[in-house]
């Protein structure tokens, strides 16, 4: 397992982080615990929630923290715990979500007593909240990191504008900024290389990339409309209108036939090649089994020099996008 500095932290992490979004859904609580267990003897050291996971008819919001919780008992000081506010909670006893400093400061205790930890590494604003000013939000962050509670804080599914209006609050305030990011970034979904990728570069940020293998659609199993039954795209209508089409199927094709070339799996490619992308420092690796889990942990054992058909795959992402004039620069 390679494993990475984060920028402005004290936190070096491993380069795969283990997404627990399907703890208390597909996945149970036992398996769970095996699941951690698997990862933590493969050598990582990043795990991934959120208060709102796993947000299925099936199971209640907070069920994913108290999974991880459980499972990682009595291994706090080998791990790495980041999780989320800011999604609804509980909209009937008054839990709308958003990032008010009274609803973080009273989620954030209830995310600690599920996750069994007296702190959380790394606290993400899971969404953007418009009637929450950015002064407000940092200023909320940094009285948790002096209370002990966090160590750092980040965002996730944030522009790049929201991200600087913030360092810059953070700057004139004297206080702590936000040092990580979260995003989709995949094969298919490149977007964040436009604005996203070099501000963190700028401001010595880092990114972690959810949804690597895009919903499911980077492993080949999707390309034909009757195999998209009784899966996570037919469960989840928001992966499916975000990486459902003809043109990524049709991606998916030629990106299949790269990675044979290079003799790996569609999996293997996609994870090896975002890895290498510039900024990124983990992506998320969700699964529905131990042995899903273990089967793609499988594949990124071995270390390689490889080489990989840049100008090819760019030409698929463009052809994904079209040629818009990009008026930001």
């Amino acid at each position: 397992m390679r494993y990475n500095q984060l920028p402005q932290t004290t936190l070096k992490v491993s380069n795969i982080c283990i997404g627990t979004m399907t703890f208390a859904d597909k996945v149970d609580e036992n398996e769970a615990k095996r699941c951690c267990d698997l990862a933590i003897d493969k050598g990582i050291n990043f795990f991934d929630t959120a208060d709102i996971y796993p947000g299925s008819p099936t199971a209640g919001a907070g069920s994913s923290e108290i999974f991880l919780g459980n499972a990682l008992e009595g291994k706090r000081d080998k791990v790495v715990i980041a999780t989320k506010v800011g999604g609804g909670m509980d909209p009937r006893n008054g839990k709308f979500g958003g990032l008010s400093e009274e609803y973080v400061t009273q989620e954030v205790e209830d995310s600690l007593k599920r996750l069994k930890t007296d702190y959380i590494d790394i606290y993400y604003a899971h969404f953007p909240d418009n009637k929450v000013t950015s002064r407000e939000f940092v200023v909320t962050m940094n009285k948790l990191i002096d209370s002990g509670k966090i160590r750092y804080y980040g965002v996730s599914n944030f522009s790049a504008w929201r991200m600087c209006e913030m360092v810059f609050t953070a700057k004139e305030l004297g206080l702590k900024p936000p040092v990580i990011t979260q995003n989709g970034y995949n094969m298919l979904t490149r977007g964040v290389e436009d604005e996203i990728v070099p501000f963190t570069d700028s401001y010595d940020m880092s990114v972690v990339a959810f949804n690597p293998l895009a919903g499911g659609m980077l492993t080949g199993k999707y390309q034909q409309d009757s195999e998209v039954k009784g899966n996570r795209l037919a469960d989840n209508r928001g992966y499916r209108a975000r990486y459902y089409s003809e043109l990524n199927r049709d991606a998916v094709d030629e990106l299949t036939a790269m990675a044979g070339e290079l003799d790996m799996t569609i999996i293997e490619f996609a994870y090896r090649w975002l890895l290498s992308r510039k900024r990124l420092y983990a992506a998320l690796m969700g699964f529905s089994s131990e042995k899903q889990l273990e089967s793609n942990l499988n594949v990124l054992v071995d270390e390689k020099e490889i080489t990989f058909p840049e100008e090819k795959i760019d030409k698929i992402w463009r052809d994904i996008t079209g040629n818009r004039f990009a008026v930001h620069r």
